[in-house]
């Protein structure tokens, strides 16, 4: 018990150190870059890469599939770090993944995901590539009916339904036609729309994550043990944000001191999850107000992302 506290208290202790870099702003976007004393160089690869480098393969759990999980297979010898919120597309339908994972070198792991394309269940490849981020509105209800259905049965399946009603969501407000209900068909309608949030928010070579905000309001947080990781992933995960903010009104530059008091809820409330589905410790949020997914590896915050929310009461029985 001493040394999980010792543990949970090391965590909060490098949330806290975290600063608020210069805030850069567009049209109704602010994105704070997170700036950490304690950056290091990864010790493992992300999915995406590993894939590139045929050091990883996404798969079907079976040949008949199971719509909530995938199977992740990591040749490498090294851990391989899949984000929450990573879209993987392919096989029988496009997925993301309910919570941040570290895959142990050379092992399989069967990986909790959610439907992001709900009118297709037909093989179009054996495997599945990195494609995208979902949205942070959908991530943030994803994590939290995820990490409720885990308390009640061990598994860390989201509510579906929800999952589709935002992908709808962002389809609609895109105004993407789909003909499978792609979320990733908003992201190609919207990509000239979200061309100047791309060119006007660049982020410091310095920074590890991001705190995304719309006026008064938290978007998101994402964070990383290091800006190798983040310039890598910012690409992508920046679409996300994007995408939402491209078909909002117009609102001012956030204040600072607004995304100084996301950060200071933040680590009073964090904790070890009971049943964490991968390598490393899993790390969620005690509070109906906040969800988020991270992870605690090898004496460091390797990974968290953190969203404001309305409560989500598990759906299960």
């Amino acid at each position: 018990r001493r040394a999980h506290e010792r543990a949970i208290e090391d965590v909060r202790d490098s949330m806290r150190e975290i600063k608020t870099g210069k805030a850069l702003f567009h049209h109704n976007l602010t994105v704070f870059p997170l700036l950490s004393k304690k950056a290091r160089t990864p010790d493992y690869l992300l999915l995406k890469e590993a894939i590139e480098k045929k050091l990883a393969e996404v798969r079907e759990v079976s040949e008949a599939g199971s719509i909530p999980e995938l199977v992740v297979e990591n040749r490498a010898s090294r851990p391989i770090l899949i984000p929450e919120g990573e879209i993987l597309i392919g096989a029988k339908q496009n997925r993301t993944v309910n919570v941040t994972i570290l895959v142990r070198e050379k092992t399989e792991h069967v990986i909790p995901v959610s439907c992001v394309e709900q009118g297709r269940w037909s093989l179009t490849s054996r495997t599945f590539d990195a494609s995208h981020f979902a949205t942070p509105g959908l991530r943030g209800k994803k994590i939290a009916s995820s990490q409720a259905h885990r308390r009640a049965t061990g598994r860390a399946f989201s509510d579906q339904s929800q999952v589709w009603a935002d992908v709808a969501l962002s389809l609609g407000a895109a105004g993407a036609h789909s003909a499978t209900g792609s979320i990733t068909d908003a992201f190609k309608t919207a990509k000239e729309r979200t061309r100047k949030y791309r060119s006007k928010l660049v982020l410091p070579k310095a920074a590890a994550g991001v705190l995304v905000a719309s006026g008064e309001d938290i978007v998101g947080m994402d964070l990383f043990d290091s800006p190798k990781t983040l310039r890598k992933i910012w690409p992508r995960l920046s679409e996300s944000y994007f995408l939402e903010a491209a078909f909002r009104e117009k609102r001012r530059k956030t204040a600072k001191a607004t995304a100084a008091d996301f950060m200071k809820a933040l680590p009073p409330i964090i904790k070890f999850t009971e049943k964490t589905s991968g390598f490393g410790q899993e790390l969620e949020f005690s509070s109906d107000s906040y969800a988020g997914s991270g992870l605690w590896y090898n004496g460091r915050l390797c990974q968290l992302s953190a969203f404001k929310i309305k409560s989500v009461q598990s759906t299960v029985k």
